[in-house]
């Protein structure tokens, strides 16, 4: 029986000790992506400034959310508002993107936006190792997306 009790105790070290590394490991790497993503808003910001609000609504509106969900609050409400919000800002930011490969981002990053809003909750039995790493991974693909823009204007 303390076999058994020592084992279970160190499987729990030793889980709880890699979900802190994965999430700080996260953490840095989403860090370095949202310096990237504010320089990329600014600089759109001076040429398309409709495609700027979007970008800047896109990130507020997720971290609203995950606000939300960590404050145990009505998250798919919360979803559904940001979905629509940010869903107009897109059609305006079309509206004003004249060139192609711009287009293509805003489509890319509100395709990464949309699938980033609805990873936010957990699911069913998900460990949270596996939900540190789920959510790094869709973070990562939201900033690159609107690190792009940067690229896209030069």
């Amino acid at each position: 029986m303390k076999k058994v009790i020592v084992i279970f105790f160190m499987l729990m070290v030793a889980t709880y000790s890699v979900t802190i590394e994965v999430y700080a490991s996260s953490v840095e790497e989403n860090e370095a992506y949202m310096a990237e993503a504010k320089a990329a808003t600014v600089t759109v910001r001076k040429k398309l400034p409709l495609v700027g609000d979007y970008l800047e609504q896109t990130y507020i509106n997720l971290q609203y959310c995950k606000f939300k969900m960590e404050l145990g609050e009505n998250l798919l409400q919360c979803i559904d508002d940001a979905r629509e919000i940010t869903t107009s800002h897109f059609k305006k930011a079309l509206s004003e993107s004249k060139n192609k490969n711009i287009r293509q981002a805003l489509k890319e990053h509100h395709l990464q936006f949309t699938t980033a809003l609805n990873g936010i909750r957990p699911e069913p039995e998900e460990l949270k190792i596996d939900y540190y790493r789920r959510q790094a991974m869709l973070r990562g693909a939201f900033f690159k997306t609107l690190a792009r823009f940067d690229v896209e204007l030069y």
